[in-house]
C-alpha cells in the first residue's frame, strides 16, 4: 500500500506560484526543501507500489508470492528497509504541512481559507476515487482528501500540542491490530484444538464444527491459494472489464477495512506532525545544519535496527498476518518514523548545501501528483494484457521489477525540469489549482 503528498503550492495573492529560483532556499512562493523531499517521496513510492502493480495483491504482505530467494531476497530487504511505509510517512507528513502552509497564505491573500481548502481537498477526493477505481485500487488520493478535511481545524494549535495528538491518534493502529491480532492467536488455537481432537478419532460437537469452519473460512483470508493467483492474473490479461471489477473490489476492500484498521489513523496523525515540524521551521531548512546531520545519524543508527527487527520476525514466521498483527508490524510502524525523518534531514542538508540533488528533486517535488499519476498510467500500461497494454503482470521477479522502478525514476528526473521550463505546473497541478480557485490559471511561461 502505498500513499503520496501531491498537493502543490499554497496560493498567494497573485494566482501563478513560481518554482524556487534557488535550490538554496524558499521564495516567496516556493519552498525547495519541501519541493526535494516531496520529489524524494514521489520516487521512492514507486518502490513500493510497483508490487502491487506488477504481482498478485497477496504479495505486498508476503513477498515469497512474488519471488524471496537470492538476489530477489536481497531486493526485498533493501525495499523493505529504505521504502516499506517511510514514503508513506513523508508524504503524509509534507501534505500536512501544505495545508497549514496554504491557509496561512489564503487568509492574508483573500481571506477565505476554508473555503478554498475544502474545495481543494473535494476535487482532490474525486481525482483519488477515479484514480483506484478506474486505474489502480492501490490509490493514496481519497485517503488524503478525507484526512486533511479532518485536520484542518487543528492547523492552528502549538507545534508541540500538534506533535503529541498526532502520536495520540497514530497509537490506535498498533491498539487495534494487537486487538485482532490477539483474538485470532486465541481463535487459531481453539481450532488447532479442536483438530487435534478429530486426529484422534474424537468426534466434535455441532457447534465446535461449526467454529472450525468458521475459522477455515478466516484462515482463508491470510493465504495465497494457486486459484486466486490464476484469477488475479486472469483479471488483469483478458479485458479492461475484467480489470475494472478485479480493480473496484480490492479499491473499496482498501478505502474501507484497511483504512479503518490502519491507514486512517497514522496519515491524520502524521498529517498533524508534518504541520508541526512547518511551524518549528524544520521542513522549511530553518534548523541548524547540525541538528538535520544529528537526526540523519540517529534516525538511521535506531530506525534500521527496529525495522530489520520487525522484518526477522516476520521471516521466522513465514511473514504469518495473524503475527504481523500481534508482534511483527509494530517495529516497522515505529522504525519507519525514524528512518522518514533521517531522510528528510538528509535531502534538507542537501538544499542547505546547494548539492545537485536538490535541484534534481526539487522539479519531481513540485509535478508530485502529475508524476504520482504518470507512475500509475505507465504501470498499468507495463504490466496490464489488455488493450495495447505489454501483459508482464505477475512475469518479472523482485530484483527486475527494481531495475524497471529505476528507469520510472530517470525518466521523470528528466522530463520533470524540462517541462517546469516552459510551464508553471505540472498538468495535474494546473488542473487541480484551476478548480480549486474556479477559474483557469496562467500555465505557459513567458517567453
Amino acid at each position: 500500500m502505498s500513499t503520496l503528498h501531491p498537493a502543490d503550492t499554497p496560493p498567494r495573492a497573485e494566482p501563478v506560484a513560481q518554482p524556487a529560483a534557488s535550490p538554496m532556499g524558499p521564495t516567496p512562493s516556493r519552498c525547495a526543501s519541501l519541493d526535494a523531499v516531496r520529489g524524494l517521496a514521489v520516487l521512492g513510492i514507486l518502490a513500493m507500489n510497483i508490487t502491487s502493480f506488477a504481482s498478485p495483491s497477496s504479495a505486498y504482505m508476503d513477498p515469497r508470492v512474488q519471488g524471496f530467494a537470492g538476489v530477489d531476497r536481497a531486493s526485498w530487504w533493501i525495499v523493505h528497509l529504505l521504502f516499506d511505509v517511510k514514503m508513506m510517512t513523508i508524504f503524509s507528513a509534507l501534505f500536512g504541512a501544505g495545508i497549514a502552509l496554504m491557509a496561512d497564505r489564503a487568509l492574508r491573500a483573500s481571506g477565505r481559507p476554508a473555503v478554498l481548502h475544502y474545495r481543494r481537498m473535494f476535487w482532490l477526493l474525486l481525482v483519488g476515487l477515479a484514480h483506484a477505481y478506474l486505474l489502480w485500487y492501490g490509490d493514496i488520493l481519497v485517503l488524503y482528501a478525507l484526512c486533511g478535511m479532518l485536520v484542518y481545524p487543528l492547523r492552528r494549535l502549538r507545534p508541540r500540542t500538534l506533535i503529541v495528538l498526532g502520536l495520540a491518534i497514530m497509537l490506535v493502529t498498533p491498539l487495534v491490530n494487537v486487538a485482532m491480532g490477539g483474538g485470532l492467536t486465541l481463535m487459531r488455537g481453539y481450532a488447532e484444538g479442536l483438530e487435534r481432537r478429530q486426529e484422534q478419532g474424537q468426534t466434535l460437537t455441532p457447534d465446535q464444527e461449526r467454529d472450525l469452519a468458521g475459522w477455515h473460512e478466516i484462515e482463508k483470508q491470510f493465504t495465497t491459494p494457486p486459484q486466486r493467483v490464476e484469477e488475479e492474473i486472469a483479471a488483469h490479461t483478458t479485458s479492461y472489464p475484467a480489470y475494472l471489477q478485479h480493480n473496484a473490489r480490492l479499491a473499496f476492500w482498501m478505502q474501507t477495512k484497511i483504512t479503518l484498521m490502519w491507514s486512517i489513523w497514522r496519515v491524520t496523525g502524521l498529517m498533524l506532525i508534518g504541520m508541526a515540524l512547518l511551524k518549528t521551521g524544520f521542513l522549511l531548512g530553518q534548523a541548524p545544519p547540525r541538528l538535520y546531520l544529528r537526526l540523519a545519524a540517529v534516525g538511521y543508527a535506531v530506525g534500521f535496527p527496529v525495522v530489520a527487527l520487525g522484518a526477522l520476525d516476520l521471516i521466522r514466521h513465514d511473514f504469518d498476518m495473524v503475527r504481523g498483527m500481534l508482534v511483527s508490524w509494530h517495529f516497522n510502524y515505529v522504525g519507519s518514523l525514524l528512518v522518514s525523518l533521517a531522510h528528510a534531514s538528509l535531502v534538507i542538508l542537501a538544499c542547505l548545501s546547494g548539492r545537485a540533488i536538490c535541484r534534481a528533486l526539487a522539479p519531481v517535488g513540485q509535478m508530485a501528483l502529475t508524476n504520482y499519476l504518470f507512475q500509475s498510467i505507465v504501470c498499468v500500461w507495463v504490466f496490464a494484457g489488455f488493450g495495447a497494454g505489454l501483459g508482464l503482470f505477475n512475469r518479472l521477479g523482485r530484483t527486475e521489477l527494481l531495475l524497471f522502478v529505476a528507469g520510472v525514476w530517470v525518466l521523470q528526473l528528466i522530463l520533470s525540469p524540462i517541462w517546469l521550463k516552459r510551464y508553471h505546473f505540472g498538468p495535474a497541478e494546473w488542473a487541480w489549482r484551476s478548480l480549486t480557485y474556479a477559474r483557469p490559471q496562467p500555465m505557459l511561461r513567458a517567453p
